[in-house]
């Protein structure tokens, strides 16, 4: 899976210090850990199960 230009400006923006963040980008269900400086250095993508995991490809960047 490839990481596309619209997903990619949403993971070029500064976020919450040392945090995981999620949100829904198109179908998918993201969540990404930031470092300490805001900058996002381990994305899931997928969908949620029942449990509230990401359940996806993996992976990114191959």
């Amino acid at each position: 899976m490839k990481l596309g230009p619209q997903l990619l400006a949403l993971l070029d923006k500064q976020y919450t210090l040392s945090q995981l963040t999620e949100m829904v980008f198109q179908r998918y269900d993201l969540a990404f850990k930031t470092d300490e400086r805001g900058r996002p250095v381990l994305l899931f993508i997928g969908k949620k199960d029942g449990q509230g995991k990401i359940k996806g490809e993996g992976p990114l960047g191959q």
